[in-house]
């Protein structure tokens, strides 16, 4: 018993001690201690945790077993001979429980989508060299995906960027991309406008339709902005104005 008690002293009074002693702040020294007794024989665990400023935190542990019986220590080799268990079966459940740990910790530190992630979705279209960018909430199927799932489930999409907060995918697609377009108002005609500017400019052409040649009600529709989606619906439009 005195051994243990030695022991113990040097190992976790004494830093006790030498963190009072020392100048340097923000310094948290916790320890605890488990104690239980078995077949007569008294298990002691105690582990201490040490923060120093911004270091990582660092954890010592030291288990001690005593037979109450025979007053003497007990080993770890004791221990296993009393549970009928070999060095060898003992050492493999450790492995595996570690391992297990280490899973569980690596599944922690994974970035997985989760539904304040912004989805950021690009196509890109090859025949007119035009990338379209539209930014989604994820849908359901895709909360608690990682990249390497979301590489799985979209074998044609290319993963630019992946964190929690923000997912990247891009996608190639060998047609025409469908432009958007708003029909507004120009110094008194119909012009049509991209939705989105295109080498710093917006305005695609100015028609030759008055604006005051229309209805009061289409007058302000106009003002307002008509959205048109592709250029078979802009040009059925432009036509009706026209006729």
């Amino acid at each position: 018993i005195k051994g243990f008690n030695d022991e113990i002293k040097e190992i976790f009074e004494q830093k006790a001690k030498d963190i009072l002693n020392t100048q340097r702040q923000n310094i948290i020294y916790s320890v605890n201690y488990c104690a239980y007794v078995t077949n007569n024989i008294l298990s002691l665990v105690i582990r201490s945790n040490l923060k120093e400023g911004e270091n990582p935190a660092r954890d010592i542990i030291q288990t001690y077993n005593y037979d109450l019986i025979n007053q003497k220590e007990v080993s770890f080799e004791d221990l296993l001979e009393l549970k009928s268990v070999s060095r060898l079966d003992a050492s493999r459940k450790i492995k595996a429980e570690i391992k297990e740990i280490e899973t569980e910790v690596n599944n922690i530190n994974i970035p997985k989508i989760t539904p304040s992630t912004k989805m950021v979705y690009k196509y890109f279209y090859k025949l007119d060299n035009t990338t379209e960018v539209i930014e989604d909430v994820p849908p359901y199927f895709l909360i608690d995906l990682t990249r390497q799932d979301l590489e799985k489930e979209f074998k044609n999409w290319q993963i630019e960027s992946f964190s929690t907060s923000e997912v990247v995918m891009k996608t190639v697609i060998e047609g025409e991309s469908i432009q958007h377009y708003i029909i507004g108002d120009y110094d008194g005609f119909v012009a049509v406008f991209y939705e989105k500017e295109i080498n710093g400019n917006n305005l695609k052409e100015i028609t030759n339709i008055p604006l005051e040649s229309l209805s009061i009600e289409e007058q302000e529709e106009i003002k307002k902005g008509i959205k048109i989606s592709g250029k078979e619906e802009l040009i059925k439009f432009l036509q009706n104005y026209e006729a």
